[in-house]
């Protein structure tokens, strides 16, 4: 299964970030084989979500996920 992470265009903080990830369809679901993170123009991520992303995109990498990053 594919899992997108779609970003609001505004600025994203560690609680936004969170936000997004319920929104999905989770990127930790065992079925889960490929996650996306979408990123609309507009969005800006602040220090405390991007460290949060960076985090979460090596976890699913090591797990063996697929893992992609879209800039708009």
């Amino acid at each position: 299964m594919h899992c997108t992470v779609d970003f609001p265009a505004i600025w994203i903080n560690a609680d936004r970030f969170e936000t997004a990830l319920r929104a999905s369809c989770g990127p930790h679901d065992p079925n889960t084989h490929e996650v996306t993170f979408y990123f609309p123009v507009g969005c800006k991520i602040m220090v405390d979500g991007a460290i949060r992303l960076l985090s979460l995109a090596n976890q699913l990498v090591a797990s063996t996920r697929r893992v992609h990053m879209n800039f708009e």
